[in-house]
């Protein structure tokens, strides 16, 4: 699988788009022969399968593309909407939990 990637976007936000959670990075980071964390000036790396597919299809089917690569003057008011806690919760920068059953 290849995805294409955005200036504001880290290999962890990577990992949390295409596999669900950043215990991929590793992964990600050989299958890429990357040297290091940095991802600038990359426009598509590979992927492996999922690991968590709930996590990766809840991504999908509500737009949500992290990119935590921003400078704080890029940021909107309403800052990074949503965050992931863990499988089941998603906390947004108010710290309200939404529990995902």
């Amino acid at each position: 699988m290849t995805i294409k990637t955005s200036n504001t976007q880290t290999i962890l936000d990577i990992c949390l788009i295409s596999t669900g959670t950043i215990e991929s990075l590793f992964d990600l980071l050989k299958l890429n022969n990357l040297p290091d964390l940095s991802i600038q000036n990359i426009e598509q790396l590979q992927s492996i399968q999922p690991i968590k597919k709930r996590t990766v299809n809840y991504y999908l089917s509500n737009g949500i593309v992290p990119a935590t690569n921003i400078k704080t003057d890029e940021l909107n008011n309403n800052g990074i909407a949503l965050l992931f806690t863990n499988d089941n919760e998603v906390t947004n920068t108010n710290n309200i939990t939404l529990t995902i059953s």
